[in-house]
C-alpha cells in the first residue's frame, strides 16, 4: 500500500470512530433524558 492510500484509511477510520463515539454519546444522552422525563411525568400523576 502507498504512504498517501494508508494516511486517508487510517483518516477515514479515525473519524469513522469519531463518528461512533459522538453518535454513542448523543444517543445514550437521549435515553438517559428520556428515562429522567418519564420518572418525572410519573411520579406527577396524581
Amino acid at each position: 500500500m502507498e504512504e498517501k492510500t494508508k494516511k486517508v484509511v487510517i483518516w477515514l477510520i479515525d473519524k469513522f470512530v469519531d463518528f461512533i463515539i459522538i453518535t454513542a454519546g448523543v444517543a445514550l444522552g437521549i435515553i438517559i433524558a428520556a428515562g429522567f422525563i418519564a420518572k418525572h411525568m410519573i411520579a406527577a400523576l396524581p
